[in-house]
């Protein structure tokens, strides 16, 4: 077997580098697809963000208490779990809308699992958590007979 230069290796070295580089921070790049999305109200989602709001979403639920701390908006419903969400990620449209949530009122809440979004494992490796994508909310007309 041939000895491999020295040089080789180094260009190698290099390459892989520039390459893990790029893929890094493609991996750290936060899409701004919800802001677009929400303003026309579609969602072009990929078929395993489709199946993740399957996992995430809740329906004709009562919110029994809403908070916003600690950059995050959480949401507490009745017989449901609860949801949290970063701040930073509602648009501001949908912000308003959370914030006037009425306590004790049935919602319908849509959003992506967070297992289901492309940049989950490098949101998990930065800071050992990954929230759900919230995609919006609405009050429901909860009938009981």
């Amino acid at each position: 077997m041939k000895a491999v230069p020295k040089s080789f290796l180094c260009a190698m070295a290099c390459i892989t580098a520039v390459a893990l580089g790029d893929a890094r921070a493609q991996w750290n790049y936060t899409p701004e697809w919800i802001t677009k999305e929400l303003a026309v109200g579609r969602y072009k989602l990929s078929a395993y963000e489709e199946n993740g709001i399957n996992y995430c979403s809740v329906g004709d639920a009562k919110v029994i208490d809403m908070r916003f701390e600690d950059g995050y908006a959480l949401i507490i419903f009745e017989h449901d779990a609860p949801h949290f969400f970063q701040e930073k990620e509602i648009s501001p449209v949908l912000l308003i809308k959370l914030r006037s949530v009425e306590l004790g009122q049935s919602y319908n809440l849509l959003c992506v699992h967070s297992f289901f979004r492309d940049d989950w494992q490098a949101r998990y490796d930065a800071a050992t958590t990954v929230d759900d994508r919230l995609l919006t909310i609405t009050q429901t007309q909860h009938i009981t007979n």
